[in-house]
């Protein structure tokens, strides 16, 4: 696979998988990217599920404002990391991709989940590293990598098993909710978690307005060259 804008394209592996990752700034490349995964799956778009998360800058300012470092996205076994710090542009394509009604996006909150038997490790030095660095270092894309992989495959695992799930929680008291086999980082600082939770409530349409504006304060006008 190759693009017609700077790219570098590692192999990841992952539980016996060998996973094709894409890093890059050029928006051409995001454009091209999402081109050739639609065309892939021109055939289950209304079915298409998407691995989503995010990396943050490390605040800077005292009012502790963030900004997006990174965006992951992850279709089948193809992942996508846009280093968006340093991207050239953002491209229209990316915008309608993200915003497509029939498209389901999964943000990233459990690590390790009943049905699945997969942990990433965090090593702190990972997760809290320079994610706006102009190089990234090998461990920050396999984290990367693996982190959207996890969103898919959760996704994946809600989808095919809907029916036990709703069943479960009729049957649940409120209480014993929390506890759905599920287990979280608790080191996951809170700019992180209000990241997944807003991730996960867009797979579902959930926004609110002043939702979104938080977004769009957050992702910000992306540094040029």
């Amino acid at each position: 696979m190759s693009f017609a804008g700077p790219s570098s394209i590692y192999d990841i592996q992952y539980y016996g998988d060998y996973i094709i990752t894409t890093v890059t700034t050029a928006a051409v490349v995001v454009h091209e990217w999402i081109a050739n995964t639609l065309h892939i799956h021109k055939h289950k778009l209304s079915k298409l599920l998407i691995g989503l998360d995010t990396e943050w800058c490390m605040p800077t300012k005292p009012d502790g404002h963030q900004q997006v470092a990174i965006i992951q996205l992850c279709v089948g076994k193809t992942y996508l990391i846009f280093q968006l710090y340093h991207a050239d542009d953002i491209p229209p394509s990316l915008i309608q991709f993200l915003g497509h009604k029939k498209f389901k996006f999964v943000g990233k909150e459990a690590l390790v989940l009943d049905g699945l038997q997969k942990v990433i490790p965090k090593p702190r030095e990972i997760t809290m590293s320079e994610w706006n660095a102009k190089e990234l270092t090998i461990e920050q894309i396999e984290y990367a990598c693996l982190d959207a992989s996890v969103s898919l495959e959760l996704g994946i695992f809600l989808s095919k098993h809907r029916r036990e799930i709703i069943q479960y929680l009729e049957n649940t008291s409120p209480k014993k909710i929390v506890n759905l086999s599920l287990e979280f980082d608790q080191t996951t600082n809170d700019s992180e978690q209000l990241d997944d939770e807003l991730n996960l409530r867009q797979s579902f349409g959930e926004y609110e307005e002043e939702e979104k504006d938080e977004i769009g304060k957050a992702i910000g006008k992306p540094n040029k060259l």
